[in-house]
């Protein structure tokens, strides 16, 4: 009885025991049947395999090998090849392809200045964590004003009614410059 379809000459289940059991497909007939029930002649329990630790660990090496490489070859959040802010580490000053300005250290241009994918991936990073940061500062600032906007409606039973139209008109009036730049943002992606 096979169960799966047959992919080279193997069932899914023969592929299943392979990678996780080591162990290689069964055999069809009745070969197969003295090998699995131990009728082979002589003692059932020699014909079963028991295998060594060390190379159940052996088979999944490749597996931890990869998971090394890919956790070690890119770049972690402490490497991070730029600021969006001057500081001490990113004193040269730039700007992505969109516009967005951005500071990068002095050894940036000899590791990316020759491989244009490589800046490219930069500058993505870049622009998306300047939408990233002014989108959230855009969220503060209009939390912000519709508190100021809540504050100056509440108070429309204790002031006069001139008071509490300038206070409104006031919070109303509140600039959100990163909402400003969010928009702009939008329509250039846009």
């Amino acid at each position: 009885r096979e169960t799966g379809s047959r992919t080279g000459g193997f069932t899914e289940e023969d592929l299943f025991h392979m990678f996780f059991e080591g162990r290689m497909p069964r055999r069809s007939g009745r070969r197969a049947y003295h090998q699995r029930h131990g009728r082979r002649g002589g003692n059932g329990d020699a014909n079963i395999r028991v295998q060594p630790q060390y190379l159940q660990l052996l088979q999944i090496l490749p597996l931890l090998v990869l998971f090394l490489f890919s956790a070690l070859s890119g770049p972690s959040a402490d490497e991070t090849p730029f600021s969006l802010a001057k500081s001490e580490s990113f004193p040269v000053p730039r700007t992505t392809m969109t516009g967005t300005p951005y500071y990068v250290g002095y050894r940036f241009h000899s590791r990316y200045g020759h491989d244009s994918r490589a800046l490219y991936t930069v500058e993505s990073m870049v622009d998306e964590d300047y939408f990233s940061q002014t989108n959230d500062a855009c969220f503060r600032e209009r939390k912000e004003k519709k508190k100021a906007i809540s504050r100056a409606e509440r108070l429309s039973s204790d002031v006069d009614s001139r008071e509490y139209t300038e206070q409104l008109a006031n919070a109303h009036a509140m600039q959100t410059p990163n909402c400003d730049k969010i928009d702009a943002l939008l329509d250039v992606r846009a």
